[in-house]
């Protein structure tokens, strides 16, 4: 099972691999916020390893797979030893460019898990097979867009952990 949550690097990070992405991050022009306890926001979800193993090949397919998000524009992943490192708005770029493909129409607006869709025959016979695998992705979509927004809005980090 994976997880992410919205803490500080110092939960996943040693004191000198954060000072190192530091530095990193500086030669881009983007500073990051000290790491202290403020930036723990409580928030955390677990999510199957498989359905973050698809929905990362997506965000892959946009450039925007990471293991952990921080605030800061920056359109690249960086490679910073054995993780990736995303920018926060290029994940929520990444997401609404993903929306259309899921069939998500608002955003901030999640699906009713007990709501059925109304369609006809002919919609229902095009995706029965393939809704039984679009559900989790687009639960995993509001997931993800839910706690980038939250992060961003927090001045905080979105950790991934598999």
């Amino acid at each position: 099972m994976a997880i992410f949550k919205i803490s500080p690097l110092s939960d996943v990070m040693k004191e000198n691999d954060i000072e190192s992405l530091e530095n990193e991050l500086g030669r881009l022009g983007v500073a990051l916020r000290e790491q202290n306890d403020d930036l723990d926001q409580g928030i955390e979800g677990e999510v199957e390893d498989d359905i973050l193993s698809e929905f990362m090949d997506s965000l892959d397919e946009e450039h925007a797979a990471a293991d952990i998000y921080i605030p800061g524009l920056f359109s690249e992943v960086l490679p910073f030893g054995e993780i990736r490192i995303g920018s926060l708005q290029s994940l929520i770029e990444a997401l609404e460019n993903l929306q259309d493909e899921l069939g998500i129409d608002d955003p901030d607006s999640p699906p009713d898990e007990d709501e059925e869709d109304i369609m006809d025959d002919e919609d229902e016979d095009i995706i029965d097979d393939f809704d039984g695998t679009r559900a989790p992705l687009k639960k995993m979509w509001f997931e993800f867009y839910r706690a980038a927004n939250e992060a961003l809005d927090a001045e905080s980090n979105l950790i991934i952990k598999a």
